[in-house]
């Protein structure tokens, strides 16, 4: 930029300009939530991961009113990003506990290395690694003696044991008060499949005021969870085979598709070592690395080059101990 156009900056203000232009040219990202064009009739969010916790819109409203007096700015942004996109209170689907896309996270942890091969090389790593995680899934499913997947099954489980510290009062045999020592009430709608804690209705899980009604009149709460949740569905997850190519002298490839001539992009490397870290968005925080050695901070604990601290076995009194020699 100095030598081209006789202007000089830091990366960091030009990586902030280029956020600004973008958005300038291709819009907020809200607003392309709303102009999806691929599943219409798929319902999005905006994942966040305190305010969107909230199932019921009293809480809502009361952490709303709490950031409108800290900062009437960022409860502006909230407002006018529709709460139906990012609040669980406001939500018209159904989350099934998931809020983030943590998932993607995962896998840049895992393909971090293979990132740095060429194009098709990449490509089959990717394919080999789905092939291995689809068999090794597929035989877990098949070992699953529960109804629901391990991790909801677990969930049940802990609604169980939550339920029993509650109170029951019947309306008729489908609607319940639960209630709990501190004078918290719930109503439960059997018929309807719905609890005033919202999460029976969000996570399509008995929440813990249900199970006590199931545990009270000897229902099979299995039978009120979502069929996602259960060892079938999982195992039609990855019931799809990610088949091998083999070697590309026995390809048979179209001449249509042989006579195509793909040429690399037109572009320019720039100086100094390419980035392999994704440069963090606005609002986000880097994590600085601790040692669980030492807890000091810049590596871990497999690259720390101190020694290891030698643990010393304690000693009892009564070796320590002597008797002075009378005189």
């Amino acid at each position: 930029m100095q030598a081209e156009f006789g202007v000089s900056f830091n990366y960091l203000r030009a990586w902030g300009g280029k956020e600004a232009a973008l958005i300038s040219l291709r819009g907020d990202d809200a607003e392309s939530y709303n102009a999806n064009l691929v599943y219409p009739d798929a319902v999005f969010g905006i994942c966040v991961q305190h305010l969107a916790a909230n199932l019921k819109t009293s809480e809502l409203h009361r952490h709303m009113e709490s950031i409108r007096g800290r900062n009437p700015d960022m409860h502006r942004y909230l407002v006018q990003a529709d709460p139906t996109k990012w609040s669980r209170a406001y939500f018209n689907g159904w989350r099934y506990a998931i809020m983030t896309t943590n998932i993607t996270e995962s896998l840049n942890s895992v393909d971090r290395k293979a990132r740095l091969m060429l194009v098709g090389f990449l490509v089959e790593w990717l394919r080999e690694l789905l092939q291995r995680w689809f068999v090794e899934r597929r035989e877990e499913a098949l070992k699953i003696t529960s109804k629901l997947a391990p991790k909801a099954d677990k969930l049940i489980r802990t609604n169980f044991s939550l339920g029993l510290t509650v109170t029951l009062r019947p309306a008729d045999q489908f609607e319940y008060a639960v209630s709990n020592n501190a004078g918290q009430i719930w109503i439960v709608d059997m018929s309807e499949r719905t609890c005033t804690c919202r999460r029976f209705q969000v996570d399509q899980i008995p929440c813990p005021h249900a199970m006590a009604i199931y545990n009270h009149r000897r229902i099979d709460p299995y039978n009120y969870c979502s069929n996602y949740y259960t060892k079938n569905y999982l195992y039609a997850c990855y019931s799809s085979v990610v088949h091998p190519i083999g070697s590309a002298e026995g390809w048979d490839v179209p001449e249509e598709v042989r006579s195509q001539i793909v040429n690399p992009p037109n572009t320019k490397r720039g100086p100094g070592r390419s980035r392999v870290r994704r440069i963090l968005s606005q609002g986000e925080e880097h994590e600085p690395i601790r040692c669980g050695r030492y807890n000091s901070y810049g590596h871990n604990r497999q690259t720390c080059t101190n020694s290891v601290p030698l643990r010393v076995r304690p000693t009892t009194r009564s070796q320590h101990s002597f008797t002075t020699p009378s005189s």
